[in-house]
């Protein structure tokens, strides 16, 4: 462009200057988030600190599988940065909830602007719920009988109950296994726990 003074002196001035973006999505929580994955159980990523937004732009959280400033495979995004465990998330596996800031395209940031900031997401975890199979006899004689919980994962203790505890005894015989010891002769409702930090997983059985 060409700058003229008062005296009508002219001067062509050329070149380029770049503005630097000070959209900024601040900084994630690195404390990892954790829960069972069950239908309807979520986690809640914390709100971002130093967050800097420019005129026009928009905050949006992320859920994704990737580490760092990279959002990887979208799973789902809103703004609340509440999420549950879906599909196609594996229990076990690590995820991360990002907050994303950009140039508002419709109600969530324009990720194609050069400008949109990434912040390191947030880690998240879904543990699988414990799974194992009962051998317990439909009927027995006498007034007691043995169940056992085999073929267990992801359970770190196992426990047994029943509907009626008045009438029910559990003699423990180790940590998969107890004699069970009624008073009466009839039909008893046995419930067998196996939990893990975060789930719980009950099996229910009639003898």
């Amino acid at each position: 462009f060409t700058v003229t003074d008062s005296l009508g002196c002219e001067i062509l001035v050329e070149g380029t200057h770049e503005c630097p973006c000070s959209t900024d999505a601040g900084s994630m929580s690195s404390q990892l988030l954790e829960n069972c994955a069950e239908t309807g159980n979520s986690v809640m990523a914390e709100v971002p600190v130093n967050v800097n937004l420019e005129p026009g732009d928009i905050g949006y959280f992320y859920l994704h599988d990737q580490p760092g400033t990279t959002i990887g495979n979208i799973i789902e995004s809103n703004n609340t940065g509440i999420f549950s465990f879906q599909p196609p998330m594996i229990a076990g596996e690590t995820y991360y909830i990002s907050y994303v800031v950009g140039q508002d395209q419709n109600g969530i940031p324009d990720l194609t602007n050069p400008c949109t900031d990434i912040s390191p997401g947030q880690p998240i975890i879904f543990y699988p719920k414990p799974d194992f199979d009962i051998q317990l006899a439909s009927q027995t004689c006498g007034l007691s009988g043995e169940i056992v919980a085999t073929n267990a994962i992801n359970a770190d203790t196992l426990f047994f109950s029943a509907d009626n505890p008045d009438m029910v005894n559990f003699v423990i015989n180790s940590d998969t296994s107890a004699q069970i010891e009624v008073q009466s002769p009839g039909v008893y409702t046995i419930n067998v726990h196996a939990q893990s930090l975060f789930c719980d997983t009950i099996i229910i059985e009639e003898i």
